[in-house]
């Protein structure tokens, strides 16, 4: 993250890889099952945050089970960064995340999505800034025509309110051959 001198707001700049692997795609009574590793090179030096290593790495496993029009994921994710302090604020290397999410297909094209995510906190004194933060999404996709697909999701903090999103709308459109 690059501060620039005249301009407002903190950049990121760098190169992201990740390998991802489907080793089974879900059969009775099997669920589906994935990893990923990730790899980030930032390209600048990241100030405020402080590197010994410009590099962060990621490893993550995911599980997704289809029960008739449901569709059940759960993920796990391990995250290690080459920086370990912002200003004078110390950061933990290491972030354990967990997602929980439902999915029902309602309609061939259009899905409602309920997820819940927990992940760990990242300063190592700083008060709620330490503790894990819960975020809720409430989702819904829409695939309008055939391979576009538009999601619109809210997000809401509804644990610890003062580390994460009170209150989040996200929007995305995916081309999917």
């Amino acid at each position: 993250m690059v501060q620039r001198d005249g301009e407002s707001g903190v950049y990121s700049q760098g190169i992201l890889l990740t390998l991802q692997h489907n080793v089974t795609c879900g059969k009775k009574p099997r669920p589906a099952f994935a990893y990923a590793l990730t790899a980030r090179y930032e390209l600048e030096e990241s100030a405020p945050l402080e590197r010994d290593v410009p590099f962060d790495f990621g490893a993550s496993v995911m599980l997704s089970k289809r029960f008739g029009p449901v569709y059940a994921y759960l993920t796990g994710g391990y995250l290690w960064f080459g920086g370990d302090q912002i200003d004078k604020i110390r950061l933990k290397r290491t972030q354990l995340s967990g997602l929980v999410a439902l999915e029902w297909r309602y309609l061939a094209t259009q899905s409602l999505i309920l997820q819940y995510l927990a992940s760990e906190g990242q300063a190592e004194d700083l008060g709620p800034f330490s503790d894990a933060s819960h975020e809720f999404t409430l989702g819904w996709k829409w695939e309008f025509y055939p391979g576009w697909l538009f999601e619109l999701g809210l997000i809401e903090n509804f644990i610890v309110y003062d580390n994460s999103p009170d209150f989040g709308i996200q929007m995305g459109l995916t081309l999917r051959p």
